[in-house]
């Protein structure tokens, strides 16, 4: 009677267990669907390929392999892929390189945090890519880079202020001869050593071209018109 009673709530499981919900945050350039999960915004193929075209496809998208950096990252795309159904599925990862040293390929740091399954990373038969494992829930195994699977894109983002550091004074002559008269400008312009950029961070205009002459007309009847 008791494993029958244990049994029927194992079966309810499902719908008595809460599904994780995941905010849609954007989309792709081809209109795909872009998640929330954890701190990161996720792009989920719907089709499995090899190791190299998934990596070359999050490219394509503007996006990138996803990498992991944290157990809390491990964990939030674990469950993604498990309220997905996707099974196995491929990681930014690879020893590609040089065999034994993984590293993200997208960014090319190494390994700090991991999550190995016993026994792995084993290089079995010529074994370089990483991959989620569903043998071992959460963990991670190397397989065969040609094997197909699905995979995980990342939006690419900014996650550390940028520091743009200025001089703390400006220094310009007392005074701009131009045609006509003089500006009289400040010998010293005060400005702060320091800004914080933490915004997204866009392609900075290099330079500012002025014209070579500013032409500044006389004064009529004692007031000067500047046109």
């Amino acid at each position: 009677m008791r494993w029958e009673i244990l049994l029927v709530i194992i079966s309810q499981l499902p719908s008595i267990i809460p599904q994780l919900q995941y905010n849609i945050v954007g989309y792709t350039n081809n209109n795909a669907k872009v998640y929330q999960v954890g701190t990161k915004q996720i792009y989920v193929a719907n089709w499995r390929t090899n190791w190299h075209q998934a990596y070359a496809t999050c490219r394509s998208l503007g996006m990138q392999m996803v990498t992991i950096e944290s157990d809390a990252d491990n964990r939030n795309l674990w469950d993604f892929v498990n309220a997905q159904n996707l099974g196995e599925c491929w990681l930014g990862g690879t020893d590609l390189g040089n065999e034994g040293s993984w590293s993200w390929f997208p960014t090319g740091r190494q390994f700090v945090y991991t999550r190995w399954a016993p026994g792995n990373p084993n290089n079995l038969g010529g074994q370089h890519c990483l991959q989620f494992w569903t043998r071992f829930p959460t963990f991670w195994d190397d397989d065969h880079c040609w094997r197909e699977k699905f995979f995980l894109c990342e939006a690419v983002q900014c996650t550390s202020p940028v520091q743009v550091q200025l001089p703390s004074t400006v220094q310009l002559p007392s005074n701009i001869q131009v045609q006509h008269g003089t500006v009289q400008v400040p010998a010293t312009i005060q400005v702060q050593p320091t800004y914080q950029v933490t915004s997204n961070v866009h392609q900075v205009q290099p330079a500012v071209h002025l014209p070579a002459t500013v032409h500044v007309p006389t004064g009529v009847n004692g007031a000067l018109y500047v046109y």
